[in-house]
C-alpha cells in the first residue's frame, strides 16, 4: 500500500477537518489512516470521490468512529490512493459532517486526545451561533479583479439583479434574509465560498435571493463571468437543468429557515393529500425530473417535521451522483401529489440510459465550476442543518 501513498503528515500542523477538505477538493479515493500514542489502535477513514463513506476507530465503526477521530489532536496521518470497497455507513454531506463533528468537539461530546486543537476547516461561529461554510482551494485563473469591503458593508442586496459572482479570498460574509420584522441571519461563508447564483449564467439572469454583508474586512475575487457563462452554455441540457434545480434547492431551504424562525411553517397543511414517493433513509438510485405536478421535501427530526423545499415542474428529485447535499433519500422524504409525472434522467441499476451521464459531465467541468457546485451543495446541507437547529430552539 505504501507505493500508493500520496499524502502524509502530522496532525499538529494539519487537522482532520483540513485533511478531509483537501481530499474532498481533489475528489480523492482511498484510505486515510491515523495513528496516535493516545489511542490503542489506528483510525481508518474510507473516502470515495472526496467523501468519507466509512470509518473505524477502536471498537467503533461508521459515523460514530468518524466523529471520534476529530478528537485526535496529536498523531500522524497517511493517505493511500486505492480503490475503496467498504460499505457506505456514512451518508451525510462532507461539510455537514465537519460542522457536526467540530460542534460536538466544542460541546465536549467528543473525547480529545492530545494537546488543544489549533484550527479547524469548519465551525459554528460563537458570537452569531451560525454555521460557517468554507470553500475549496481557490483557482486564481478565473479571477479577473479584486474588491475589498469594510466591516458591515453590504456586498449584494436581496432583490437586486446581478449576473456576476465573487469568490471570498479572505474574511467572513453573513447571509441574511429580509422579512417584515427585519432581517434573519441564515449562515456565514468564508474563504473559497462563492457569492452569487448559477442562474446568473442563464439567459434570463436572476435577482439576488439574499443579502450578503461583510462581517469584518472582506476581500473578494471577481470571477470571469464571460468564461463561466461560456462553460455553462456548453453543458449538456439535462445537466444544466439539474444545476439550476440545485440552485433552487438552496433558495428553498434558506426560505425554510426564515419560515421556521417566524413560526410560519405548517407541514400538515402543506402535506395534505400528498403521499411519500421516497422515504427518508430508503435506498433510491434514480434521478427524476418533474414534468407535471408538485413535490414537497420533508425532513423528520426529533422536534417534528420540517419542510425543506417545495418543488415543481423542471425540478429534480432523487440521487445526484456528483454532489451530496443531505436531502433525499438518506436525509429526507419526498411527498408528491396525484398529478405528479416524472421523466427518468438516471437509474444506476439499469443500462437503458447512460448511468454515468451526470458524473461524466461533472468531471468535464473546470475546477472553479466544480467548486461552485460543491459549495452550493455544502450550503444546502449546512442550511438544512440550521433549519433543524432552529426548529429545535423554537
Amino acid at each position: 500500500m505504501q507505493e500508493n501513498l500520496v499524502l502524509a503528515g502530522d496532525l499538529k500542523f494539519l487537522t482532520l477537518g483540513d485533511i478531509i477538505q483537501l481530499l474532498g477538493t481533489n475528489g480523492s479515493t482511498g484510505v486515510l489512516k491515523m495513528v496516535s500514542k493516545y489511542a490503542p489502535g489506528p483510525g481508518m477513514i474510507y473516502i470515495d470521490n472526496g467523501n468519507p463513506i466509512h470509518a473505524t476507530a477502536t471498537s467503533m465503526t461508521g459515523k460514530d468512529a468518524l466523529y471520534s477521530l476529530f478528537g485526535w489532536l496529536e498523531g500522524k496521518y497517511s493517505f493511500n490512493e486505492i480503490a475503496v470497497t467498504a460499505d457506505r455507513t456514512v451518508k451525510k454531506n462532507r461539510m455537514e459532517l465537519l460542522l457536526d463533528a467540530l460542534s460536538m468537539l466544542d460541546d465536549g461530546l467528543i473525547e480529545k486526545l492530545g494537546p488543544p486543537e489549533k484550527g479547524a476547516a469548519g465551525k459554528i461561529d460563537k458570537k452569531s451561533g451560525l454555521p460557517l461554510v468554507k470553500g475549496a482551494f481557490i483557482d486564481y485563473m478565473y479571477i479577473v479583479d479584486e474588491e475589498g469591503f469594510y466591516p458591515k458593508s453590504k456586498i449584494v442586496a436581496e432583490g437586486n439583479h446581478g449576473n456576476w459572482m465573487w469568490v471570498i479570498l479572505g474574511g467572513e460574509v453573513e447571509i441574511v434574509k429580509k422579512t417584515e420584522d427585519g432581517t434573519i441571519p441564515v449562515l456565514r461563508i468564508t474563504d473559497g465560498s462563492f457569492i452569487g447564483s448559477m442562474a446568473s449564467f442563464s439567459m434570463q439572469g436572476s435577482s439576488r435571493s439574499a443579502t450578503a454583508i461583510a462581517v469584518g474586512e472582506v476581500q473578494l475575487g471577481v470571477l470571469d463571468s464571460q468564461r463561466l457563462s461560456t462553460e455553462y452554455s456548453m453543458m449538456h441540457q439535462k445537466f444544466k437543468e439539474v444545476v439550476i434545480s440545485l440552485d433552487n434547492r438552496l433558495r428553498g431551504v434558506t426560505n425554510s429557515v426564515v419560515d421556521i424562525t417566524m413560526g410560519k411553517q405548517n407541514p400538515e397543511e402543506k402535506l395534505e393529500g400528498l403521499a411519500p414517493l421516497i422515504n427518508q433513509g430508503d435506498t433510491f438510485a434514480q434521478l427524476l425530473k418533474i414534468t407535471k405536478g408538485r413535490a414537497v421535501v420533508v425532513k423528520d427530526t426529533k422536534s417534528g417535521r420540517i419542510i425543506l423545499n417545495e418543488l415543481s415542474e423542471g425540478d429534480f428529485i432523487g440521487s445526484l451522483p456528483f454532489v451530496n447535499f443531505s436531502h433525499e433519500p438518506e436525509e429526507a422524504t419526498v411527498y408528491v401529489n396525484e398529478e405528479l409525472e416524472t421523466e427518468e434522467v438516471q437509474n444506476f441499476q439499469t443500462e437503458e440510459l447512460d448511468a454515468d451521464l451526470m458524473s461524466k459531465e461533472f468531471e468535464k467541468l473546470s475546477v472553479t465550476m466544480k467548486n461552485i457546485l460543491e459549495n452550493i451543495a455544502d450550503c444546502i446541507a449546512v442550511t438544512t442543518r440550521q433549519a433543524v437547529e432552529t426548529k429545535k430552539k423554537m
